[in-house]
């Protein structure tokens, strides 16, 4: 089974490196994670941006510009294709 793990951060930078590391010691191999800034108004993104390049994962992730707010929460289905059997959110501050 492949799955897709996305998750929007807004303004919550303080939680990107917990997030990261909580991805990144799954025990699960098939997966991607999509993420995107929700316009943030910190440094959200740019932390978010940051810690992708660091990331042992860093060819599972994908970095995604929305074009408007929420788009990503509000209708996964846009950005995931019909090869994935589960698309799960793991929110920011999860």
């Amino acid at each position: 089974m492949k799955f897709g793990i996305y998750t929007t951060f807004y303004n919550c930078e303080r939680f990107v490196d917990k997030i990261f590391t909580s991805i990144e010691n799954l025990n699960y191999d098939n997966f991607e994670w999509h993420i995107t800034d929700d316009f943030s108004s910190d440094n959200t993104k740019q932390t978010v941006l940051s810690r992708i390049k660091s990331s042992p994962l860093i060819n599972k992730i994908k970095f995604i510009e929305q074009t408007e707010k929420k788009q990503m929460y509000w209708r996964p289905d846009l950005f995931f294709d019909n090869t994935f059997d589960w698309i799960v959110v793991v929110d920011s501050d999860d």
